[in-house]
């Protein structure tokens, strides 16, 4: 959904301040 395109585009715009498990767990938690 737009959230999840959303999200994505954020944690790409801040790929410095997350880990790919992070994202995970965002990814995840979203869905």
């Amino acid at each position: 959904g737009q959230r999840w395109s959303e999200l994505i585009n954020q944690l790409i715009n801040e790929q410095s301040n997350f880990s790919l498990s992070d994202i995970a767990q965002q990814l995840l938690d979203t869905v």
